[in-house]
């Protein structure tokens, strides 16, 4: 490992953070770089990170300090619940090399390149990375059928990622009550929330609790409902048995309160003006709570809908008429009238 002076380390703060006219710049600031172990003519990487200024030297005193945390607390440094990262850096505290791979970049340029080159890593080496998660995904990564980023040869690239349509009225929802709801803007935190605390959050978990509330419905309406159906745009990213709904006070202080979007639940969990109160939420319903038939039922709907994209067809072919999807934020398939629910024959508003 080269020992760097502080001289050195200003030359490189400075022209990592310098553009082109020589002034300090805000909007290229960023860079990529690679943290590897080398033994002999062998470089073996184990992390490719995005930051600004010094982050690539930051590693190793963020290591120091976590093992020292731990040994202060009398617990053993390595057998502790610490990342994969710090593991290797401190087992290899002599041989840890540094390097530069793309500097003068913007926010969005740094996460598609660190991206890029996370995902050809990991799928020439499989497991040698010790990043938490692959990277930010683009949008349109997004809103593929897997919602993620990695490498993909073409035959699964269009098994696996490749988005599949599918008719409302072709869909098992034509003869089901459910409420749709809009979760595209929760969704899009989820690169920011993913590793969260040094650990990866479950998307699964994060689609559910996305979708789990605050919404401004009729109490009445909503609990005639049989499932919630979860949408990206059009994409169904997940089904749900619902078991009951709540107002958000009765929600977000009991054990099913959501916790998902990070910034979005701070954010209500102090919220306590009247119409935001008035707002509702609902709590799945566990398999160990179903019957055999609805679990049936619900493994039917996950298996033709989920992740697909679900359309309605134009009436005689008219291309501009309003999508009925895009048009909601949060609606129904069905009519309520008079206590009586009757599921409509086409879906539209």
């Amino acid at each position: 490992m080269i020992e760097i002076t502080n001289a050195e380390l200003n030359r490189i703060a400075k022209t990592l953070l310098e553009n082109s006219d020589r002034n300090p710049s805000e909007e290229d600031k960023y860079y990529v770089y690679m943290l590897a172990t080398k033994k002999e003519k062998e470089i073996i990487p184990f992390y490719i990170g995005k930051g600004t200024g010094t982050r690539v030297f930051a590693h190793e005193n963020d290591a120091e300090n976590v093992i020292k945390a731990i040994e202060e607390a009398n617990e053993e440094p390595l057998n502790s619940d610490i990342s994969e990262k710090i593991k290797k850096i401190t087992n290899n505290k002599e041989n840890i090399e540094k390097y530069i791979i793309k500097w003068g970049l913007s926010s969005d340029e740094a996460f598609m390149c660190e991206s890029a080159l996370l995902n050809m890593y990991d799928c020439l080496y499989p497991d040698t990375l010790t990043n938490v998660a692959n990277g930010h995904a683009s949008e349109k990564e997004k809103n593929s059928r897997v919602h993620t980023t990695r490498a993909y040869e073409i035959s699964e690239f269009l098994k696996e990622v490749c988005i599949e349509e599918i008719n409302y009225e072709d869909s098992l929802l034509i003869n089901i009550p459910v409420a749709f709801i809009k979760i595209t803007d929760s969704l899009a935190q989820y690169d920011k929330d993913k590793s969260y605390e040094n650990k990866l959050i479950d998307y699964d978990q994060y689609v559910y609790e996305s979708a789990q509330g605050y919404w401004n419905l009729s109490f009445d309406r909503a609990c005639k409902a049989k499932y919630v159906v979860a949408l990206q745009n059009n994409i169904i990213r997940g089904i749900y048995r619902i078991n009951e709904w709540k107002v958000v006070k009765e929600l977000r202080e009991g054990p099913h309160a959501p916790s998902y979007p990070l910034e979005t639940r701070k954010s209500e969990n102090v919220q306590e003006d009247t119409k935001f109160l008035k707002k509702i939420g609902f709590i799945k319903k566990d398999d160990d709570l179903m019957t055999d038939d609805e679990i049936d039922e619900l493994n039917k709907l996950r298996n033709q809908l989920l992740n697909k994209m679900i359309k309605e067809r134009k009436s005689n072919g008219k291309s501009d008429e309003k999508d009925w999807f895009n048009e909601q934020k949060s609606t129904y398939n069905y009519e309520f009238v008079k206590g009586n629910v009757t599921v409509k024959e086409k879906l539209k508003y």
